[in-house]
This record gives C-alpha cells, sequence and structure tokens, in this order.
C-alpha cells in the first residue's frame, strides 16, 4: 500500500529529533516524495511567479484519492520558473488549480505549502534540516 504524501510526512513528525524523523523519511522514500521535498527546500527551485498563498480551489471531496499526488507530480515543473517559458502566467495558474483539485485535500494543502517554499503549520517538524539528514544528496 502506498501512503499519501500527507500520511508519509504525518508519520515522519513522530520520529525523535531529527534523526528520527529523518529515519523515517528514508523508510517511506518514494521519488514523489524526494520531489515535493526538494522543490520545498532547494534554494534553487523557486516559483516567484506564482501568487504566494492559496489560490481559489475546491478541494476534491472524493474518497481514495490519496495517491493521485503519484501520477500529477511528473506536472510539478510547470509551475516553476522556467520550468516551461512558453506556458502563460494564466494557464499556469489555471493548472495549478487543477491539480490542487484532483488531489487529496491534504495533499493540496502540502502542494501549496511546497509552491510558498514551506511545509504546512502541522508539518513544521519537517524542516529542511531534516531533510538534509535523510537526502544530504537532494539538496
Amino acid at each position: 500500500m502506498k501512503y499519501s504524501i500527507a500520511e508519509i510526512l504525518e508519520r515522519a513528525l513522530g520520529g525523535d529529533k531529527v534523526n528520527g524523523k529523518a529515519a523515517l523519511l528514508q523508510k517511506y522514500d518514494n521519488p514523489t516524495l524526494r520531489k515535493i521535498l526538494k522543490y520545498t527546500f532547494s534554494d534553487k527551485i523557486t516559483f516567484e511567479q506564482m501568487p504566494p498563498g492559496a489560490p481559489p480551489y475546491k478541494p476534491n471531496q472524493l474518497t481514495d484519492v490519496e495517491n493521485v499526488i503519484y501520477a500529477e507530480t511528473r506536472r510539478l515543473y510547470l509551475f516553476t520558473d522556467g520550468g516551461n517559458p512558453n506556458l502563460k502566467q494564466l494557464r499556469k495558474e489555471t493548472l495549478f488549480v487543477e491539480l490542487l483539485e484532483n488531489v487529496d485535500p491534504k495533499d493540496a494543502e502540502i502542494l501549496i505549502g511546497m509552491k510558498d517554499k514551506k511545509l504546512p503549520e502541522k508539518y513544521k517538524g519537517i524542516t529542511k534540516a531534516v531533510v538534509k539528514k535523510a537526502f544530504p544528496d537532494m539538496l
């Protein structure tokens, strides 16, 4: 069973200090988790062209959509600065809203935080230091 990104981060919060949290991130390591953490904490990846905060969107009301984010992360580059220079600003923002509406509401909050370069407050124990400890080659 694949855990949603939100579930993985919640489990990692149960770790003791930096090392414990890092070990739990490593335990549930997968390409989607790494990509979201990299886009959140890497100084080289920016979202300055995207408006800050949550755009107006309708959170997904369907059940069993926790794994949708695994298919959708392939498109995250579209929202980064320089990701697709041919993409107009309005289209970029529309695609981001569509992404948020397709994924689990908890994962949508994480994606909004990723864009704003900080995880939602409830995951404040998952810091750049924890991510560096878990995946030293990533950042």
